[in-house]
């Protein structure tokens, strides 16, 4: 293993993802019954998210949709035009 500190999120993104996962794969292959890691989480991870970001702002939302109300250019072919239309 490598040493060093390793942060809390860190650790909950990567290694803890990784122990699930290995121990998924035992249950899988009826190696273990259940997986004793399923409910592990790590509180200190959530606190260092920080503040909530937004996915976006209002008028960000209004000049997007309003884009799709838009008529595509004359050059563009009408399956593109109509894709362009779509949002998700």
């Amino acid at each position: 293993m490598a040493e060093g500190k390793v942060s809390a999120r860190t650790f909950a993104n990567n290694d803890l993802t990784a122990i699930k996962t290995m121990f998924n794969r035992a249950v899988g292959a009826r190696l273990l019954p259940f997986n004793p890691a399923k409910d592990l989480t790590v509180e200190e991870a959530r606190k260092q998210l920080g503040p909530e970001i937004h996915d976006c702002y209002d008028d960000e939302a209004a000049l997007i949709l309003s884009a799709t109300l838009a008529p595509p250019p004359a050059r563009l072919s009408r399956h593109l035009g109509a894709a362009r239309c779509w949002v998700p």
